[in-house]
C-alpha cells in the first residue's frame, strides 16, 4: 500500500488529531489529504521458451547498428531456427550437446559462421541470466565450447597498388574517385562515410566530425591540405557529402558503393582486396609513418587498442629495414666489445653487494 495526494506530491506525512486518536496523512506541500492506493505488483519477466526465442529477444533488447542486426539475425536463422538445438529450452542444454552441434555445423563448411553463432548464444545466455529471465544458478553451456576463430586478415595496399586503384577509380563517374580516396585518407568506415553530411565538415578548423552508428560515439578526424582540396572539389548543393544521383535528398546506398568498388578493384587488378581493406590500409600507413598506436585507435574510433592491432599490418619492406638496422647495430656493438676486452666490464667496475 502507498499513499499520495491528488496532485501526486511526495513524501506523505502522518499526523494525529488533537485527541491523539487515529491518524491521517496529509501532503506537506499542498495540505491535501492523501488517498490510500494499492501498489502495483512487479511483473515477472517473460522467459523465452526456446533457445532461438532467447537469442531473438537478446538481439532486440537494445539498439544496434543495422549491419550488426543483420549479421545476428542471419546467424540465428541459419544455425538456430533451422536446427534442433534452437527448439530446445536454454536451461535444458548441456555442454556435450552444444559441442556436438558445433562440430556438425563445422563439418558442413560453416566453421567460422558457427563460431559466430556460439559467441552470439553465449552472450544471449549471459544477458538472460543478468536480466533475470534465467535463474542465477543456470550454467551457460556455450562458455566451455572451444571454437575456431578465422585467421586475422592482413591485406593492405602498398604504394604501387594505391596508384593502380587511383587510376582505375578515376574512370568512374561523378564523385566515386573521391569516395574511395576519402576512405583511404581518413580510415572511416564505409557506413560512416555514406552518412557524412556537409554539416559534419568543418573547413574552418580542418576536421571532420562524424557520427558513427556502430559505436554511437562521435569521431573527429583532422585533415590536411590534400583532403581539404579533395572535399572542396565536391559539389556543395546537397545535404549529403555523397548523395544518390536519382534521389539527392538521400545518402548513397550500400549497393551502389559495392558495385563501383567491384569495377574499381577489377580495373586495378586487385580482385583479392575487400572494401574494408582500405581502412586497414589507412591504419598500416599511419603506423609506417610513425603515428602512435593510441592516435591510430582514436582516428579509427576504436575503443580498445587490441582492435587496432588487428588493423595494423606489417609491411615486409619496413620489417626488413628494421631487422637490418637492428642487426647492424648489434654487430657493431659486438665488434666494439671484442676490441675492448682489456677494459673492465660494468659488473667488474661496480660489483654487486
Amino acid at each position: 500500500m502507498s499513499e499520495e495526494c491528488q496532485t501526486n506530491h511526495l513524501p506523505i506525512e502522518n499526523v494525529t488529531d488533537d485527541r491523539g486518536i487515529g491518524s491521517s496523512s496529509i501532503c506537506p506541500m499542498c495540505g491535501q489529504r492523501a488517498t490510500r492506493t494499492r501498489a502495483k505488483p512487479i511483473e515477472a519477466l517473460e522467459v523465452p521458451a526456446t533457445m532461438a526465442e532467447l537469442v531473438d529477444a537478446y538481439i532486440n533488447s537494445r539498439q544496434r547498428a543495422a549491419a550488426t542486426m543483420q549479421t545476428y539475425r542471419s546467424l540465428a536463422r541459419v544455425h538456430l531456427t533451422q536446427s534442433a538445438l534452437g527448439e530446445r529450452s536454454a536451461e535444458s542444454l548441456r555442454i556435450r550437446e552444444v559441442r556436438q552441434w558445433y562440430e556438425q555445423r563445422s563439418l558442413r563448411g560453416a566453421t567460422y559462421s558457427a563460431t559466430g553463432a556460439v559467441i552470439l548464444c553465449r552472450a544471449a545466455f549471459n544477458w538472460a541470466v543478468d536480466s533475470g529471465r534465467l535463474p542465477d544458478e543456470a550454467r551457460n553451456p556455450f562458455v566451455r565450447v572451444k571454437v575456431r576463430h578465422p585467421p586475422v586478415r592482413s591485406r593492405f595496399l602498398n604504394a604501387e597498388e594505391l596508384k593502380r586503384l587511383w587510376l582505375s577509380s578515376s574512370s568512374l563517374e561523378a564523385y566515386w574517385p573521391a569516395f574511395f580516396k576519402v576512405l583511404v585518407l581518413t580510415g572511416l568506415r564505409v557506413g560512416a562515410l555514406r552518412q557524412l553530411r556537409w554539416d559534419d565538415i568543418d573547413l574552418r578548423n580542418d576536421c571532420i566530425l562524424a557520427n558513427v552508428a556502430k559505436t554511437h560515439d562521435p569521431q573527429m578526424i583532422p585533415f590536411g591540405p590534400e583532403l581539404r582540396a579533395l572535399l572542396q572539389s565536391l559539389p556543395h548543393d546537397q545535404r549529403w557529402l555523397f548523395p544518390r544521383p536519382e534521389s539527392p535528398h538521400r545518402a548513397v546506398s550500400q549497393g551502389a558503393v559495392r558495385w563501383r568498388w567491384t569495377i574499381a578493384r577489377q580495373g586495378a587488378g586487385l580482385c583479392d582486396v575487400r572494401l574494408h581493406d582500405l581502412r586497414r590500409t589507412a591504419a598500416t600507413w599511419m603506423a609506417c609513418s610513425g603515428v602512435p598506436l593510441s592516435h591510430i585507435a582514436a582516428l579509427l574510433n576504436h575503443r580498445a587498442w587490441r582492435t587496432t592491432t588487428r588493423y595494423v599490418c606489417h609491411d615486409t619492406v619496413g620489417l626488413r629495414a628494421a631487422s637490418m638496422h637492428y642487426q647492424s647495430i648489434l654487430t657493431r656493438a659486438a665488434i666494439a666489445d671484442q676490441s675492448d676486452l682489456g677494459r673492465p666490464t660494468p659488473a667488474q667496475t661496480h660489483p654487486s653487494r
